[in-house]
Parts: C-alpha cells; structure tokens; sequence
C-alpha cells in the first residue's frame, strides 16, 4: 500500500509493531504514532477519539484478506513444515476462492443479459 502511494517502507516511513489493536488505536489517538492499521469494531472507538481515517479498505476496491495467520516464533521454528504445509494450503483456498467468485460474477452477468451459461460468448 505505501508503494501506491509513493512511499518506501523503512525510507519514508518507520514500521513499528505496537501490540494488540486497542494499544494502535490509543497510540495514534495520543499522537504517540502518526498512524496505524486498525479495524472494526476498534474503528469505532478511535473515531470516537477522534482519529481521522486515511483508507477504508472497503471502500478501497482492492481485494486485500481480512484474516491474519498467525504463529509464535517457537511453533514456527520446531513445526517448520506444518506452517509451511498450511501456508501454502491457505494461499491456494485463497486462489480457489477468488477464482470461483470471479466464475459466479461471470456467470452471472451471462445470465443478466439473457445468455446461458456455457453458451458461446459470441453474442457478448
């Protein structure tokens, strides 16, 4: 995302792991930081602090997962294959979810305009 922007992460901007989403929410609200990634329902209360929102990731139009996969150091370290195995396991769902979302809405629109789906494309 800061590429988007024009931005170089550890140039431009310092990434800093604050801890769980209230402590984001407060640091940015206490200008301790001058943003931050937080999500709802911790939204919510930084507006109510008055923290003004840069991006709404669901406004935004970009496909951007909302679960995040997380394992502590020693797991990861003493199951190194598990996290792999799962790993690549979650990217491929993830790819198969997408792939049949992006067949519905095409299958869809066929059958807006009328066409069945499966039919030739040829009256598109």
């Amino acid at each position: 995302m800061l590429k988007n922007w024009g931005l170089e992460p550890q140039k431009d901007v310092n990434l800093l792991q604050i801890g769980r989403l209230p402590d984001m929410v407060l640091a940015i609200a206490q200008k301790k930081v001058d943003g931050g990634v937080i999500s709802f329902p911790n939204s919510l209360q930084a507006e109510k602090m008055g923290v003004k929102t840069l991006l709404d990731f669901a406004e935004s139009g970009l496909d951007i997962p909302s679960t995040t996969v997380v394992a502590s150091r020693k797991y990861a370290n003493s199951h190194r294959e598990i996290v792999l195995r799962f790993l690549k396991a979650y990217i491929e769902g993830t790819r198969r979810l997408a792939h049949r979302q992006r067949t519905r809405h095409s299958r869809a629109e066929k059958i807006w305009r009328g066409q069945r789906p499966g039919a030739s494309d040829d009256n598109l």
